[in-house]
């Protein structure tokens, strides 16, 4: 199986250690700054490589020399840019200041990675692919209006699975801005977080219980070092909790890219869906060893070796 991974490429400026004391100060030492590419469908896709699984990235920069480090970064790191666009708006940047304990907060600059509209995707590339990712919802204003379903359903015409996952704060907005396509979405990966406030919903199980309301397929909720919560569509009376594997925490930056990139990579190797959450947790848990979301993953059937899952291939 393929992916296609669609959504935001965005250049971070990582400092680490920050604090609220440093916004009062003249002044401050840090240990680290650093500049590399994110964004969720970088993300995933640069996972992906790493993890053995064939993948596509689609996304967008500027043409400015932002754009340009991007681009070469994503060409450094193995993934191909054919289908990374250049647009006339400014890349996407954000500023990621990283605490000692590895949490990290974000100061955003919107650029040509939001606006992807899903008309850049021609045909033949979903014909290619058998399952369409789109990282971000949330902060994708050019797939607003209709334009995600537009793209959802021509995924759809070409038998696609399809994913999501959300980022920023997204709130009961984007739940109504997805409503209309969250039929057509076979897995939905949010954050625990990002479940509660797009639902309103207490708990996690009442938000995910929120999303099959509306058909979505499978949902699994990230909820960090609690580990994640699952809930299929077709039987939501069952709402199933996995813990986190333990590990020491420098930088959780791309946890949960690592996360969604373990379990999609683990489905299109044939493994069902507990043993897909139990390898994403695996690799999850491998991110935030080191600082930023660009960690060497190893691939995936190593991961599984180790959680002694016997390799499998996806017939069809």
């Amino acid at each position: 199986m393929k992916i296609l991974c669609v959504g935001l490429m965005v250049c971070d400026v990582m400092v680490k250690p920050c604090s609220a004391g440093m916004l009062r100060r003249d002044h401050s030492k840090v240990d680290c700054i650093d500049m590399r590419v994110g964004g969720d469908a970088f993300n995933v896709a640069a996972n992906l490589r790493c993890l053995g699984t064939e993948h596509t990235l689609c996304s967008r920069v500027g043409s400015d020399y932002i754009g340009n480090f991007a681009l070469d970064f994503a060409s450094a790191a193995g993934i191909r840019t054919e289908y990374i666009s250049v647009s006339e708006e400014p890349t996407s940047v954000s500023l990621v200041m990283l605490e000692e304990n590895g949490e990290r907060h974000f100061a955003s600059q919107d650029g040509a990675s939001q606006f992807i509209t899903g008309k850049e995707i021609e045909d033949a590339l979903l014909a290619e692919h058998d399952l369409l990712y789109i990282g971000s919802m949330g902060d994708l204003p050019g797939l607003a209006g209709g334009n995600l379903n537009t793209l959802l359903k021509r995924a759809k015409d070409y038998h696609m699975l399809t994913a999501m996952d959300v980022t920023g704060n997204p709130g009961p907005e984007v739940m109504e801005e997805l409503m209309p396509s969250l039929s057509m979405i076979d897995f939905f990966l949010p954050s625990d977080y990002e479940a509660k406030r797009m639902t309103g919903c207490g708990t996690s199980e009442d938000a995910a219980r929120r999303f099959a309301e509306f058909g979505v397929q499978n949902v699994i909720i990230k909820q960090g070092e609690k580990g994640c919560s699952y809930l299929a569509g077709e039987t939501p009376g069952e709402f199933r909790s996995y813990p986190a594997f333990k590990t020491t925490v420098v930088d959780t930056t791309g946890a949960g890219d690592a996360f969604v990139a373990g379990f999609l990579s683990a489905y299109c190797g044939g493994y069902c869906i507990q043993e897909c959450i139990m390898i994403a947790s695996r690799v999850g848990a491998e991110c935030v060893k080191a600082m930023g979301a660009g960690v060497a993953l190893r691939h995936m059937e190593d991961y599984a070796g180790q959680l002694n899952l016997a390799e499998r291939k996806r017939k069809g």
